[in-house]
């Protein structure tokens, strides 16, 4: 009954977690603790101070009191507000006093003693957070087997905030760095998913290519922009491994139009600028039954394989695998604007037939690899993943 328990901001249920704290045979109970910290009032928007109920801070604090942990999932809450308003805008600093309060205690010896690991943050700021810079942070990622990031880029409900243009220093530092800060640490990962709530990969630029997971067993990606072999082969180098693989709303990247620097490799170099451009930046020529067909070729044990966008699919996860990303979704374009836009059917109907034969054949071979149902393991990480939240 108290093995799996959710927290959140109010008041009663602060009470009651001080009630579980205080029992030595309750607490021992728990194994799994999320903390939905979505409820947040007016004073935390215009403070921009984590003022929650004592009682849900005094849990958080005394986390490591949980001594059977063994996941922790933090919900953040979307950073909404209305067009032309500062109203119900969330401070990111509240984010970063509750990531604080509650990671913070799992890098003290107490918490270095808990059988933590799972790891699961859903809503991060796209800025990096101050406490992955404390004592021990790079140990905590290396002793867990499953992490769960999603981020943010933009405020919700802004249609203006879209605008890549816009993306601050921070930002674009933020994901450069997320293969050194996050990932690279936590090489021992046998279950990881990555996702943001607007194209990433390309612009903001990460290169995922430098990391590597020697035991990577369920790999979820969402939004991630397929620019680059590289980054194929980054898939690739997970063959020993690899078992599943779900790409919720990822697309190939086709051309780039931008002002500014590139880099050696066809990136933008730092923020773009401002104008339009006729003048092709950057093409890539790649499609996906060439995606495909790599990954039928060389992912040798690989049982299950998703590939969903949240405009097609059904409510049911077990139709996924039978349906291909929606036409918009499946190629797109970087425009001088700093938008990405999907390319036009005329273009995409010169790959569709190559593109859906050969994720026929992928799923083929993926279920006749297949020589069991789905168990609860299967069923717990994809419901995780990118596209329900």
């Amino acid at each position: 009954m108290f093995r799996k328990l959710v927290l959140g901001t109010s008041t009663e249920s602060g009470k009651g977690f001080v009630e579980i704290l205080a029992s030595e045979e309750l607490r021992t109970c728990v194994s799994q603790l999320t903390f939905n910290s979505f409820q947040v009032g007016q004073r935390v928007c215009e403070r921009g101070a984590a003022t929650l109920p004592n009682e849900v801070i005094h849990t958080l604090r005394n986390v490591c009191a949980f001594e059977n942990i063994g996941s922790v999932c933090i919900n953040l809450p979307w950073n909404r507000r209305a067009a032309g308003s500062l109203r119900n805008v969330v401070p990111q600093q509240y984010h970063f006093q509750i990531l604080d309060m509650i990671l913070a205690k799992l890098l003290t010896p107490s918490g270095r003693s808990l059988p933590i690991k799972t790891l699961a943050l859903h809503n991060l700021p796209s800025k990096n957070t101050p406490v992955t810079e404390k004592e021990g942070f790079d140990r905590f990622l290396g002793r867990l087997s499953t992490l769960q990031l999603g981020v943010w880029m933009h405020d919700k409900g802004v249609p203006e905030s879209r605008d890549h243009i816009d993306l601050s220093i921070k930002c674009l530092d933020f994901f450069a760095k997320l293969p050194v800060v996050w990932l690279t640490p936590a090489r021992n990962l046998s279950t990881l998913s990555l996702s943001s709530d607007d194209h990433w990969g390309y612009y903001p630029k990460v290169d995922i290519e430098k990391t590597y997971f020697p035991s990577l067993q369920a790999l979820a990606l969402g939004k991630l922009c397929f620019s680059h072999d590289s980054k194929l082969e980054w898939l690739l180098k997970h063959a020993t491994s690899l078992q599943r693989l779900y790409l919720v709303d990822c697309s190939i990247l086709r051309e780039a139009f931008f002002l500014g620097q590139q880099d050696n490799d066809g990136y933008p170099a730092g923020r773009i600028q401002r104008g339009n451009t006729d003048q092709r930046s950057y093409t890539y020529e790649r499609c996906w039954s060439y995606y495909l067909m790599e990954m039928s070729l060389s992912l040798k044990n690989l049982t299950r394989f998703v590939m969903h966008s949240r405009k097609s699919a059904a409510a049911s996860f077990s139709s996924w695998r039978d349906i291909p990303p929606s036409r918009d979704e499946r190629y797109i374009r970087f425009l001088a604007d700093g938008v990405f836009e999907p390319c036009t059917a005329e273009q995409e109907l010169t790959s569709e037939k190559e593109d859906w034969d050969a994720l026929a054949n992928l799923l083929e071979v993926t279920t006749a690899r297949s020589n069991r149902r789905r168990g609860p393991n299967d069923r717990q990480f994809e419901e995780s993943i990118p596209g329900y939240w």
